[in-house]
């Protein structure tokens, strides 16, 4: 089989991972041909370089529009180079870009599998991009969505018909095991923009750390609000006690030695991290966010505890509870590590695998 995977980048987001995932599965194959096209090179994901064939399909010297034009007419060119069997594409987009390249292919025989990442609702924002969703996603040949609640959302609030299958995201294999029992510090790790609603934790950590002072809340990631979070944790003079250090390529030994993970996001696909922290075993406080994957998989009190979505004080009561409920966070992190089983990443790839 020769696959394309389609992605903007692979430097960090929940998407790019699951992208990487797929690349190294599909190439570990026997006699599978994958070709990875991108827009921009960065890559701080694991991936068998060996075993694939890149593609930087725009140039960082050019224009919006004719980056735009470039994007289309390259992934045309590998589209009909490699004779491609199937593309896979991640968000809506890639898939108008897909669509778009295959028109100019004449490769009416490529399959075309597209992914809905994250709360229709939310993203994109613009009416026309979402029609634009819509006509791409009703002409691909399968639509592959992380919960249930999406597939409805797409299907009764926005018209898409096209034949769904849910998948969600893989864990990643041979996670280390909580250590975190005596740590103070308290993690997230997620892109610093407006979804993730880190003010919100901020604002909720500043009331727990008067309870809890010996206690630090460390942001892991990049993203666009970095400098008004940083503003906002000096203008509350505790820069000492909420750190953001940036992307961490060893967060997984990071959560192995903290005390406990904490999700405050508006919205989610599922969140890798929030499945990472289960499968590592680090006790963690989710918001009960929208499209519901959060409480796929974290069943409040018993491997985690579930806040309502924008609810500064229940976080901030949550977080509390994990730390002064005796045996509550070794209990949440032996159940939680029970996800390992129920999402490998063999089982997750059947899956995708299955679709071509």
């Amino acid at each position: 089989m020769k696959a394309i995977v389609l992605t903007d980048h692979f430097g960090q987001g929940g998407a790019e991972r699951v992208a990487s995932l797929i690349v190294n599965g599909l190439s570990a194959i026997e006699g599978n041909e994958v070709h990875v096209c991108v827009f921009e090179d960065s890559n701080n994901y694991n991936m068998q370089k060996d075993r694939i064939v890149f593609h930087l399909l725009t140039d960082s010297k050019r224009g919006h529009l004719t980056n735009a034009w470039l994007k289309i007419r390259n992934l045309a060119n590998v589209i009909k180079q490699t004779k491609a069997d199937v593309i896979f594409s991640f968000g809506p987009i890639m898939a108008g870009y897909v669509y778009l390249a295959k028109k100019l292919s004449g490769c009416k025989s490529l399959k075309v599998i597209d992914s809905e990442r994250n709360d229709p609702r939310k993203e994109p924002v613009e009416e026309w991009k979402k029609k634009v969703r819509k006509y791409c996603y009703n002409r691909a040949d399968i639509l592959v969505c992380q919960t249930q609640m999406a597939v409805d959302l797409l299907r009764n609030q926005y018209g898409v018909k096209t034949k769904a299958v849910i998948i969600p995201n893989p864990i990643t294999p041979n996670l280390p095991e909580w250590n975190g029992q005596h740590s103070k510090d308290i993690i997230t790790a997620a892109r610093l923009t407006e979804q993730k609603n880190l003010p919100m934790l901020i604002n909720a950590f500043e009331k727990l750390h008067r309870d809890f002072p010996e206690y630090r809340l460390i942001i892991y990631g990049e993203g666009e609000l970095r400098v008004s979070l940083t503003s906002m944790i000096k203008d509350k003079n505790m820069s000492n006690s909420i750190l953001l250090p940036g992307f961490a390529k060893n967060i997984h030994e990071v959560m192995k030695n903290a005390f406990m993970y904490v999700s405050s996001s508006d919205y989610e696909g599922i969140s890798n991290s929030m499945l990472e922290s289960l499968g590592i075993g680090l006790p963690i406080v989710c918001t009960d966010c929208p499209v519901g994957g959060a409480r796929m998989y974290i069943k409040d009190g018993e491997n985690g505890l579930l806040t309502p979505v924008g609810d500064k004080d229940a976080l901030y009561r949550a977080m509390k509870r994990m730390i002064e409920e005796e045996g509550l966070a070794t209990k949440c992190s032996v159940a939680s590590r029970a996800i390992n089983q129920l999402l490998t990443l063999e089982k997750i790839m059947s899956k995708w695998i299955e679709l071509v």
